[in-house]
């Protein structure tokens, strides 16, 4: 668990610092925002040890026809796919799923949070249909992206937060 008193900061430019003018406040600020990513980083992990992971995704690829279930390629199996286009910033996750005879790709931007700037989401947002337009000729599945933000389950709070922008 990511804990403010595990937090890792960098000397850098003392912005918190400046911002309060209390050293202390600003380290603590640091240490926060130190946190939260750290605590991102860590649910990304979770998800990605909780679910089937696609050993060689290339090999996966390959196959017109996958088995039934649901599959999942995180960040560092889509860098690494000679198969895809996956130029930065690459999705979380990839979740192949077949059911029914009928298989698709979600590609998946995980979010701890829910609240955004303008310019963050519409980045977000333009990356996913990148990557998407990229890489749909290449696979033989339907494809689609998701923002998911793990910590909010009102559809409403988590399109206001995204700027009704998703």
């Amino acid at each position: 668990m990511a804990l403010l008193r595990n937090a890792r900061t960098k000397n850098g430019s003392g912005a918190y610092e400046r911002l309060f003018g209390i050293p202390e406040l600003g380290a603590l600020a640091s240490k926060a925002q130190s946190s939260a990513i750290s605590a991102g980083n860590e649910l990304e992990r979770i998800i990605a040890e909780s679910a089937p992971h696609i050993p060689e995704l290339d090999e996966f690829l390959e196959n017109e026809v996958m088995q039934e279930g649901v599959f999942l390629a995180d960040k560092k199996d889509i860098r690494n796919c000679r198969t895809l286009n996956a130029a930065d910033p690459v999705p979380d996750f990839m979740v192949f799923r077949r059911r029914n005879g009928f298989q698709h790709c979600y590609v998946v931007e995980l979010k701890d949070g829910h609240a955004f700037d303008t310019k963050k989401v519409d980045a977000e947002r333009q990356a996913m249909h990148r990557f998407i337009d990229h890489n749909a000729q290449n696979l033989q599945y339907g494809m689609s992206g998701h923002f998911c933000a793990f910590s909010q389950h009102d559809k409403e709070a988590i399109r206001s937060g995204f700027k009704n922008r998703i």
